[in-house]
C-alpha cells in the first residue's frame, strides 16, 4: 500500500515537471525553434498588431 503510494506520487511529480517547467521552456523545431511559451507570446503579440492596424484602418 505505501509503495503504490509513492509509485503514484512520483507519477505526479514526474508529469507535473514535464507539463509546467519542461514543455513550456523546451524549443521546438515545428515551431521555429521557439519555446511554447515564447511562440505563444509571439502568436499574440502579432493578433494584437494585426487587429490593432485592422482597426485604425477602418477608421480611417
Amino acid at each position: 500500500m505505501l509503495l503504490n503510494f509513492a509509485i503514484v506520487q512520483a507519477k505526479r511529480s514526474i508529469f507535473e515537471y514535464i507539463v509546467s517547467f519542461y514543455n513550456y521552456k523546451r524549443i521546438h523545431s515545428t515551431i521555429n525553434y521557439h519555446s511554447p511559451l515564447e511562440f505563444e507570446k509571439l502568436y499574440y503579440a502579432r493578433y494584437i498588431a494585426k487587429e490593432h492596424l485592422r482597426n485604425t484602418t477602418r477608421s480611417s
